[in-house]
């Protein structure tokens, strides 16, 4: 399981809360929410795994790991990928 990769006490102190405050984050630094570039990103990304991405170009996409790159097989892990 992935859980066995990452430290416990890393994971619910440091990480886990920097997520869950992130939006408050971004809207400090930004002084607007990150919904419509999140928004963005899913179109994009659907619109690369429906069509296709043009010839000579590659997106990043979570794909299950065979033990390329180093990373463990089954690890869910985003990859260079051309659909």
């Amino acid at each position: 399981a992935a859980t066995g990769k990452v430290d416990v006490a890393w994971s619910q102190g440091d990480f886990i809360p920097t997520v869950a405050k992130r939006g408050a984050a971004v809207i400090d630094a930004r002084g607007s929410s990150s919904a419509a570039s999140a928004a963005n990103a899913v179109i994009d990304h659907m619109r690369s795994w429906v069509l296709g991405t043009p010839e000579g170009d590659w997106v990043s996409m979570s794909v299950p790991s065979d033990g390329s790159y180093g990373i463990e097989e089954g690890i869910i892990y985003s990859y260079p990928v051309t659909c």
